[in-house]
């Protein structure tokens, strides 16, 4: 009896050790491989943040180990992966490797002439931007906001129709003139000396808004984090010397999305 017992153990040791290989070279299996594009590359402790431990060059052969979350930098929304490179691991961003996900194909120009052609000009852009027709100038995680005077300040909320909101379509603009990389002169509270038409350029930050905790105090608007580091865009239009509207865009997930519309005037 005591000899069953001590062959059934025997069985059952070598049942569940022949299991762990199994499930280890699966492991193994699964695990695939990137290749480094670019020299000097960074690889950090964590994700994002990170220290940066070690650097890697162009055709360097590294083992993943596992995929992170995604982050948007400038134009590009990719994965943060775990990696293993002669024994050593860090984290890597997918765009400087040979699986990196694609990037923009259309540039912020063509972008922003095609969109306010079809959604802005001679159409009632507030009722449109709340109804279903704008949900795809939309991010699904960041949403668009609005910047409006209450009062004495400029406050912050989630777009949404209001009795204040314009209600009249924007003005036709049959030949818009569209200037890359400036802003107009003036035009928010007196005529501005620039031509009309669109103004575009990229700013680092999005505008701050004020809100009241035991004092006025003037804040950021907040991203998620995966997004922060997204390009920013904001546009100006300009029409009969004075600015109608203003609007700022971020690159994220591989488009355009619109983020806040500021109707904030001078009277903030």
């Amino acid at each position: 009896m005591a000899t069953l017992r001590l062959l059934y153990l025997l069985f059952v040791i070598t049942i569940c050790s022949v299991s762990s290989q199994t499930k280890q070279l699966e492991e193994i299996k699964k695990d695939s491989s990137l290749v480094i594009e670019g020299n000097n590359v960074w690889v950090r402790s964590t994700p994002m943040t990170g220290e940066v431990v070690y650097t890697l060059n162009n055709g360097n052969v590294c083992k993943i180990i596992k995929r992170g979350k995604k982050q948007s930098i400038g134009l590009t929304t990719d994965y943060w992966y775990l990696i293993s490179y002669k024994k050593k691991r860090g984290w890597v961003y997918g765009s400087q490797t040979s699986i990196k996900q694609k990037k923009i194909a259309t540039n912020f120009k063509n972008y922003i002439q095609s969109t306010l052609k079809e959604c802005f000009f001679d159409k009632e852009f507030d009722y449109w931007l709340d109804h279903s027709e704008g949900k795809r100038w939309k991010h699904i995680d960041i949403g668009y906001f609005r910047l409006y005077n209450s009062g004495t300040t400029c406050q912050l909320e989630p777009y949404k129709l209001h009795e204040n909101y314009s209600k009249k379509k924007e003005p036709k603009m049959l030949e818009v003139a569209y200037f890359e990389d400036q802003m107009p002169i003036g035009g928010f509270c007196e005529k501005s000396k620039s031509l009309d038409g669109v103004y575009y350029k990229e700013v680092k930050k999005l505008p701050s808004y004020t809100t009241f905790l035991k004092k006025y105090v003037s804040k950021e608007i907040e991203l998620p984090i995966i997004y922060e580091r997204g390009k920013k865009m904001k546009v100006v239009i300009l029409h009969n010397k004075m600015i109608i509207k203003t609007l700022y865009f971020i690159a994220a997930d591989n488009k355009w999305s619109l983020v806040v519309v500021d109707d904030c005037n001078c009277g903030a």
